[in-house]
């Protein structure tokens, strides 16, 4: 009978094997990693270029119609008017400021972030 060669290469092999899975698995992590943030920068431009755009025409019609609004009401109430409508911009503007800061807020990378934890649990041992 043929004598059977033990079909493990020992130690050494296995610790290859491991390094190449975790060189696989860092690789996909940065690969992922690398396509979210392209994904937030073009996401980013877009916000800002919309914003602007925005901006830009939503003064325009403020403009516009509070020249209106004031100019519809008698000489002596227009100062009034003005200050009134000064009010509601400044509330307007600042529920906005409000609004903007909370999508700041927001977590950026979360696919990235939720993958490594899911490694690191793979990784650890169960208690």
């Amino acid at each position: 009978m043929a004598e059977t060669e033990p079909t493990s290469d020992g130690l050494l092999s296995s610790v290859r094997r491991l390094v190449r899975i975790l060189g696989a698995t860092l690789q996909n992590r940065a690969e992922l990693l690398a396509l979210e943030l392209q994904e937030e920068r073009y996401r980013i431009v877009e916000i800002l270029l919309l914003a602007g755009a925005a901006m830009v025409l939503a003064l325009l019609s403020l403009m516009l119609f509070s020249g209106v609004i004031v100019f519809a009401f008698p000489a002596e109430y227009r100062l009034y008017i003005a200050a009134g409508l000064g009010v509601v911009y400044l509330v307007s503007g600042a529920t906005l400021g409000m609004r903007i800061k909370r999508l700041l807020r927001e977590q950026p990378f979360t696919e990235t972030v939720q993958q490594l934890k899911k490694d690191v649990e793979c990784v650890t041992p169960p208690k």
